[in-house]
């Protein structure tokens, strides 16, 4: 199935997909992270999302809600080496969680959009609906882009994205859901800009 993305992804198709919402594992017993598929393939963009207070005007954190870490099955893409590379070098202490994932693996989600305060049909979304909304959310974003490109369509973003770090922020704080309560920063600490 990833193959076929990448046919698509080579036709100028985006393909966007959630991170999915279970975080990286099943509680503090977890000896293995897991990433979900397709936000793992390396041919499509993972969405996550992020959290801001609007009320207390706290900096804006990576969303319990998503799952970001590296996958067990696909290589890191070349466009990510940097970024992966700095998260790991700046983020995870020598030794911390060994073993429990894939350094060389693909890092997911490749961008994170605020998950809070999304109306629905006069109804607030969150919990399961929120990174459905977000996905759809940039797949709208990206739809106007390829409008005013016309003839052009942006096609596979992710070479793209990590090509212009300047255009998003790093987050430096947020802990995923379902894991480790303290002191595990998610992958869209650095990915989720």
């Amino acid at each position: 199935l990833c193959n076929a993305y990448a046919q698509l992804s080579a036709r100028g198709v985006t393909i966007l997909v959630s991170t999915g919402l279970r975080g990286v594992g099943s509680g503090t017993q977890c000896t293995r992270f897991d990433v979900t598929f397709p936000a793992s393939c390396p041919y499509v963009t993972s969405v996550g999302a992020t959290e801001l207070d609007h009320i207390v005007l706290k900096p804006e954190i990576a969303s319990r809600y998503n799952t970001g870490i590296f996958s067990n099955v696909f290589s890191r893409p070349a466009y990510q080496d940097r970024s992966a590379s700095t998260y790991l070098d700046s983020s995870l202490p020598d030794g911390m969680y060994e073993g429990r994932y894939n350094a060389s693996g693909r890092a997911i989600p490749d961008r994170s959009l605020d998950e809070w305060g999304i109306m629905l049909n006069q109804a607030s979304v969150s919990g399961a609906g929120v990174l459905i909304v977000q996905t759809a959310f940039l797949a709208g974003i990206i739809a106007l882009l390829n409008e005013e490109l016309g003839s052009t369509r942006l096609g596979f973003l992710n070479p793209l994205l990590y090509e212009n770090p300047g255009m998003f922020h790093d987050l430096m704080a947020g802990a995923l859901l379902l894991v480790f309560t303290s002191g595990f920063r998610s992958m869209a600490d650095l990915f989720g800009g």
